[in-house]
């Protein structure tokens, strides 16, 4: 998308509506079919490719988001042949809240890229969300490219979180090192100017696993000013999980030294040179030519267990410490001050009731520039007789909302 500056303007704005013909190309937006593992194979290659914007999913997780419906495909026309072009996982209720839907995951081929194909993905998603669903969101890094996309599509910036952090060999998690996610959000039903904004103010899943605080954007600050702030006590519960961090770490490379330890006494066992082997044929007397070897031992016992290995004292004992001290440190992850999450949540409420009171304080300060919202009455034509983007009929999934 084009690259747009926050607009300070309180003049209207005419809205370009979502056009899937631009620059010739012809798209159709789908469900991921289950059964089609070239669905899958597509979205994981592209998920992997850009996994620095957009994250990684495990393979079952992203089987089961198929499964479920989660997942949209953009299929491309061109010369004749469908391509696929990009995908779109998202679902329609985020954190408990029915009026709520979250975008999770969006990405284009580079070729198809400032071509509408990722408005179009967006629109399918709204169209098929739940009808009490009226707000959508996602959260992007501040330093992506990606959020010019979600202004023009009229999201608005609300908050702001700490993003990734260090891990015990002190890489990033992130590639480009960003240090602040924004969360934005949209009202999707069309001339909807009543349903609050609403952002969560603590998260704890992703990546991290860890309790972060959410923050509200000021009026006075836009989303790319946003600052990480350090809150009373994180560097010392850092600190704290930096230690637990290296404690696993040296468990685990003690109890692999151990496995390989054990691995070559394990080997070492082997038979001494000139001796005869623990199995050696024997001589049996046959009918017609006298005697003959035979690979088979004397006294076989059929269906006779193998006895099981015993665990040596040495690696059980490290397993069970690598235990303690990974649940040791996801406890010290997930911890928050109790105080300050109960300020985040009383400022998030008052923030709430002070934009509610003067939405224009937000959706003047960043206009859309496309018109795309979900529209409860079907697929009509724009005013200008301009289509929506074509969405392929499909059973209706199973209903549930997430």
């Amino acid at each position: 998308m084009p690259n747009l500056q926050p607009i300070h303007t309180h003049e209207p704005r005419t809205l370009l509506p979502v056009r899937p013909e631009t620059r010739g190309l012809d798209v159709t937006v789908r469900r991921a079919v289950p059964a089609c593992d070239q669905d899958f194979k597509f979205v994981d290659r592209l998920q992997k490719a850009e996994s620095d914007k957009v994250g990684f999913m495990w393979e079952k997780a992203l089987r089961k988001r198929i499964d479920d419906g989660d997942l949209f495909i953009a299929e491309v026309a061109e010369d004749g042949k469908l391509f696929r072009g990009g995908y779109c996982l998202g679902v329609d209720r985020y954190m408990k809240q029915d009026h709520v839907g979250i975008i999770y995951q969006m990405a284009v081929l580079p070729e198809y890229r400032r071509s509408l194909v990722a408005a179009s993905l967006l629109q399918a998603r709204f169209d098929h969300s739940a009808y009490g669903t009226k707000l959508y969101c996602c959260w992007c890094k501040q330093s992506l490219e990606a959020n010019r996309f979600w202004q023009a599509m009229g999201f608005v910036p609300l908050a702001f979180r700490a993003s990734g952090r260090s891990n015990h060999n002190g890489r990033k998690k992130s590639k480009n090192g960003d240090s602040v996610h924004i969360f934005w959000q949209k009202r999707i039903r069309q001339g909807d100017a009543e349903t609050p904004y609403w952002y969560p103010y603590e998260t704890s899943g992703g990546s991290m696993m860890e309790g972060r605080v959410v923050l509200p954007l000021p009026p006075e600050v836009d989303w790319d000013q946003a600052t990480p702030i350090v809150l009373p006590g994180a560097e010392q519960r850092a600190a704290e999980t930096r230690q637990l961090e290296h404690k696993v770490a040296e468990i685990d490379a003690e109890l692999k030294a151990a496995k390989k330890r054990q691995n070559r006494r394990d080997t070492g066992t082997a038979q001494v040179p000139n001796q005869p082997p623990a199995h050696a044929p024997r001589a049996v007397a046959t009918p017609s030519f006298g005697v003959s070897l035979t690979d088979e031992p004397e006294t076989a016992k059929p269906n006779t267990p193998e006895p099981r290995a015993v665990e040596p004292a040495e690696t059980k004992r490290l397993r069970d410490q690598q235990a303690a001290a990974k649940a040791e440190l996801k406890a010290a992850q997930r911890k928050n001050d109790p105080e300050l999450v109960a300020y985040a949540r009383e400022l998030r409420d008052r923030w709430q009731e002070h934009v509610t009171a003067s939405p224009q304080m937000l959706e003047h300060k960043y206009m859309p520039r496309y018109q795309i919202s979900r529209l409860l009455g079907g697929h009509e034509p724009d005013q200008d007789g301009l289509p929506h983007t074509q969405i392929e009929a499909l059973p209706k999934r199973r209903p549930h909302a997430a």
